[in-house]
């Protein structure tokens, strides 16, 4: 009969982390939020994108409304708006993560390496994260996936 301790099962002289795998430092959550740390780099890189993307769109806007008197020049973005959502982006991957992986330990996944299922998790909190990114520049996350079609 195994006897519990903590959140931790031991069976056979073997702690496992109660789904079967052995605990530790790197079990499922501890390798989703390793891979959260660096999809946040990605994040960082998104924004990076996005800012030099408005900026020269707003230097082409500038050029051509140079050329043609009665149009307004394009302004330089506002990077407030850009630096509030990437904070934004970077609460909802950690959340996400640390939410997302518990539960894919619990699923078929726990047949997998802790490491593949850690990945997994991550990679949809990235989706999630780009996603709550985009929303809070006021871009529509459906409609960039659907024009990459």
């Amino acid at each position: 009969m195994p006897r519990r301790r903590d959140a931790r099962v031991v069976h056979a002289g073997r702690v496992t982390d109660g789904v079967g795998r052995a605990g530790g430092p790197w079990s499922v959550v501890g390798w989703a939020v390793l891979f959260a740390a660096l999809t946040s780099v990605g994040l960082v890189a998104l924004a990076w994108l996005l800012v030099t993307m408005d900026v020269l769109v707003a230097i082409g806007v500038g050029l051509v409304g140079s050329l043609v008197p009665e149009s307004e020049p394009g302004g330089v973005p506002i990077l407030d708006g850009y630096s509030t959502a990437l904070v934004r982006a970077i609460v909802a991957n950690v959340v996400a993560t640390i939410v997302v992986a518990p539960i894919a330990a619990r699923t078929v996944a726990r047949a997998r390496p802790p490491w593949v299922t850690g990945l997994v998790s991550a990679g949809l909190a990235l989706l999630i994260a780009g996603g709550v990114q985009l929303m809070a520049l006021g871009i529509s996350p459906l409609d960039v996936f659907t024009a990459s079609l």
